[in-house]
């Protein structure tokens, strides 16, 4: 039994959207949009900037500069903070309540762009709610979605959040990782069990399609591949090349040197790919990536 997750995809989406005056303003802006138009969206704009410009700002400007006036159905809420930005941006979500936290992650300078990096993993080490950090190649809700799997809380909760932001007639690609066993002996003492294994994750698999209640014109797919996590994983999103990448982490995953740390800090530094980050506590229903 999967641990339970009640995520409905109808229900009104709590959205704060930072932006900063650059490449990917205009994809956040499309996206929020799209989010509004198809998923019942309700965006608060934010942006934060340093102390000493803050006297001097012109709201109007920065809006602007932002793409934050480019053919918005309404007005939406535009606030300026100062301060650290990965610190202002976690506590105005937690005080709108936000239920997904989106900025841009699609730099060309490379000051900037490790600038932008650092704030989106502090972001998503600092946050209770997922956080999809957009590559400016994405313009609308992605239609081509990669969602590893350990079927743990934190992964369930991001292949929910990855349905939620899935086009309606879009294709999720659930990827479950087995790792190689250890040992000769290890190998030999589960050679008798490879075909419970694979049941064991089939079942899983159809648990989990079902709970994700995906729209007609959905797919969903699953991948059981062995070898190791980050590998196995990379070699799927190239075959794929999804618009969007969907991982489950704990907070303190982004920031320590685990495992997990490594495959979500790969995918937000070096992939090509947007990164939706569903952060929750492992709990002891998650299948081993080993039998």
């Amino acid at each position: 039994m999967l641990p339970s997750m009640s995520i409905p995809a109808s229900s009104a989406l709590s959205v704060l959207v930072a932006l900063t005056p650059d490449e990917c303003a205009r994809s956040l802006i499309r996206v929020a949009k799209a989010l509004v138009r198809r998923r019942n969206a309700k965006p608060t704009l934010m942006s934060v900037v340093d102390d000493w410009k803050a006297g001097a700002l012109d709201e109007s400007e920065l809006r602007h500069a932002c793409h934050a006036d480019e053919g918005l159905p309404q007005k939406w809420p535009f606030e300026i903070h100062t301060g650290t930005p990965s610190e202002q941006i976690t506590s105005r979500a937690r005080q709108l309540g936000a239920q997904l936290i989106m900025l841009g992650l699609n730099l060309h300078r490379a000051s900037q762009r490790a600038d932008a990096r650092h704030t989106v993993r502090a972001v998503m080490a600092e946050s209770n709610e997922p956080v999809l950090a957009l590559r400016r190649s994405l313009k609308k809700l992605p239609h081509s979605v990669v969602v590893p799997v350990d079927f743990s809380r934190a992964s369930i909760k991001a292949a929910h959040f990855a349905r939620r932001l899935l086009d309606s007639r879009g294709l999720m690609h659930l990827v479950f990782v087995d790792t190689p066993p250890q040992s000769a002996d290890h190998a030999t003492a589960t050679q008798g069990t490879t075909s419970f294994r694979r049941a064991e994750v089939e079942s899983a698999f159809n648990e989990l399609r079902i709970a994700l209640a995906p729209d007609p014109g959905m797919t969903i797919t699953t991948i059981h591949s062995q070898g190791d996590v980050l590998t196995a994983l990379l070699q799927t999103c190239n075959q794929i090349d999804p618009d969007l990448v969907a991982l489950g982490s704990s907070r303190r995953d982004v920031l320590t040197g685990t495992r997990a740390n490594s495959i979500t800090r790969t995918f937000v530094d070096e992939s090509a790919w947007s990164v939706l980050v569903a952060p929750a506590e492992p709990d002891a229903a998650a299948l081993s990536s080993a039998a």
